[in-house]
């Protein structure tokens, strides 16, 4: 039997959001840590970004029915460590994914998949021309989900896989 997609909804976090993101960060990076054993996943020095995230808007809160179930940040200023011109349109306006994070009772339910595409719809809303992310190449890495999502490599550095998705804007 196929899965239907879930209805999600992808907001700016709130305050009031930030204790369940950081509990689904918490759980996520504790799941892969018990599937894959420690590595950079199991790193969670980085919830201090979380409340620059809620400041600057780039934080977003996943939901469905009601409930927040994931999150993500969402920016238009391109990560620095990223080649640009390694992308196939290095010049397009762009929305760069980072952290993507499912609560693990969510996952494998194509709630990451429902979040890829409201992301993607957000882009488009804003006249952004292409999704871009990076994904770990170690096993807890997410390069077939992103492939499955339709996302095309657009090149390997570093320990990581950069992805982008050129979308069509009315």
């Amino acid at each position: 039997m196929e899965k239907t997609s879930p209805i999600i909804q992808l907001r700016p976090a709130r305050l009031r959001d930030y204790a369940a993101i950081h509990r689904i960060r918490r759980s996520a990076a504790q799941k892969l840590s018990a599937d894959f054993g420690k590595g950079e996943w199991s790193n969670v020095s980085w919830f201090s970004t979380l409340e620059r995230g809620l400041l600057d808007k780039t934080l977003y809160a996943i939901w469905q029915n009601g409930i927040v179930i994931g999150t993500c940040s969402l920016t238009t200023i391109p990560v620095g460590f990223y080649n640009l011109q390694r992308f196939s349109q290095p010049n397009a306006a762009a929305f760069y994914l980072r952290s993507l994070s499912i609560a693990p009772a969510f996952q494998r339910q194509n709630a990451g998949r429902s979040a890829m595409l409201a992301a993607e719809a957000l882009a488009q809303s804003r006249r952004l021309t292409s999704l871009r992310l990076d994904t770990l190449l170690a096993p807890a890495g997410a390069s077939d989900f992103y492939i499955r999502c339709g996302y095309a490599a657009a090149y390997d550095d570093s320990g990581l896989r950069f992805f982008e998705k050129n979308l069509k804007v009315a």
